[in-house]
């Protein structure tokens, strides 16, 4: 396998691999028209940016390229990755962008652009691995439907930040610094001995809808605990998004359908479901008005969403706060409070519907579940706090245990119910 920079020799193949490549997605090639760029190579490319291929055994089997797009800005952008789909799942792509992406970056580049479809899986998982972020349209190709951008200067600190050899280099904003810390793929080996789904939560959802003969999406489904409760009982249509390659293995060992991806892409196609929820996730996603967006794009008109979280008053109340203190500053560090999301929501062309809490106000004693939960650090914010808090809190918990210590609690949590104008 080797990289090839372009020449004029490789014209004709360069064109028949790429009309291969565009038939398979299902699109008619026009070399004259909206692909017009491939036949001019030279000018589109060479000139401003670079166009390479790959090669096996001397046979092109892909292809990417990259043009500035603003010169006084320094902002490129990645275009035309494709590979042939019989040689497509072996990483060749991966190779192919990354290689463009060093390019550029090397070339002093300080903003890289792509913009790609919904229905491009794999250049979507490409786009999110290496941290694009979604932004507003930049061009004007009518076929395209997902824009990215990534800024240069703050990916490679961010890269430096994360390296445990650059401890002493300016870190995250703390907020960002959390989400980066929890090793979701390490959580998802305990995750199942602590996390069950909540059937109370699952009778409330039945309440407000019917959950048969629907189409349903559990977002950030982690192992599929949700999942798997609700396909037992009702004759939903059940997906799940999990970014979390060890979660998303567990859940698919459930047999249940769960899918790669996260709040900015949802490999999923316009007005797909009648019914989208997440479960105590929210506090994960860096920004609403992306995740939202997207929501409103899968979901059915007059569908509904149900987000399961917890008010920044109900981060207080919770029982264990008397023995971990320091989660309280830490949690709402990462919950958005519930105006927050109403107001991302609206933003994006969905209606506030119900909300709906289920504070509770009983004596309590601290279960032996809760006490494993706690020592498998099953909460994340477990992870999140000092260690030194941690351990003081776990003696102070199992002190409480031992002594059947009674515990006043009056926590619940809320259920923000949204809706999408229009019938279903």
């Amino acid at each position: 396998m080797i990289i090839k920079l372009y020449n004029p020799n490789m014209q004709s193949t360069i064109e028949s691999c790429f009309k291969i490549c565009v038939e398979t997605l299902g699109w008619e090639y026009q070399p004259h028209g909206r692909h017009s760029d491939i036949v001019n190579i030279e000018e589109t490319y060479m000139r401003c940016g670079c166009f390479w291929c790959l090669f096996q055994d001397d046979v092109l089997i892909g292809m990417v390229a990259t043009h500035c797009i603003d010169s006084d800005n320094k902002v490129a952008e990645i275009k035309r990755l494709y590979v042939l789909p019989e040689y497509q799942g072996n990483g060749y792509g991966g190779i192919l962008f990354k290689h463009a992406l060093d390019y550029v970056k090397d070339q002093g580049y300080k903003t890289i652009r792509v913009d790609t479809r919904h229905d491009r899986v794999a250049s979507l998982h490409l786009i999110n691995k290496h941290r694009f972020r979604r932004v507003e349209r930049y061009n004007d190709n009518e076929f395209a439907e997902l824009y990215f951008e990534l800024d240069v200067k703050k990916n490679e600190s961010e890269e430096s930040s994360m390296n445990p050899a650059n401890k002493g280099a300016e870190r995250f904003s703390r907020s960002e610094k959390f989400r980066m810390t929890i090793d979701y793929n390490k959580l998802a080996q305990d995750y199942d001995l602590t996390r069950t789904a909540n059937i109370n939560i699952i009778n409330l959802f039945a309440a407000e809808m019917s959950l048969d003969s629907i189409t349903i999406l559990d977002f950030g489904c982690g192992t599929g605990n949700f999942m798997y409760v609700i396909k037992k009982l009702t004759t939903a249509v059940l997906y799940g998004v999990e970014p979390s390659d060890d979660m998303r293995e567990k859940a698919l060992s459930k047999g249940l359908d769960v899918r790669n991806g996260d709040h900015s892409i949802i490999p999923f196609g316009d007005s797909f479901f009648d019914f989208i929820y997440m479960t105590d996730v929210i506090h994960h996603v860096q920004d609403l008005k992306i995740m939202f967006s997207e929501f409103f794009r899968i979901l059915k008109p007059g569908g509904f969403i149900c987000i399961l979280t917890e008010s920044h008053r109900q981060l207080e109340t919770r029982f264990w706060v008397k023995h971990f203190p320091t989660t309280v500053a830490v949690e709402k560090k990462r919950y958005p409070d519930i105006p927050d999301i109403i107001i991302a929501a609206k933003s994006y062309g969905l209606d506030e519907y119900k909300i709906i809490t289920t504070d509770t106000d009983s004596d309590i004693t601290i279960t032996e579940d809760f006490i494993k939960l706690a020592e498998n650090k099953g909460f994340s914010m477990f992870r999140l706090i000092e260690e030194s808090d941690y351990e003081t809190g776990l003696i102070a918990l199992k002190t409480d245990f031992a002594n059947q210590t009674t515990i006043h609690n009056n926590h619940g949590e809320t259920l923000v119910w949204l809706k999408k104008g229009g019938a279903i």
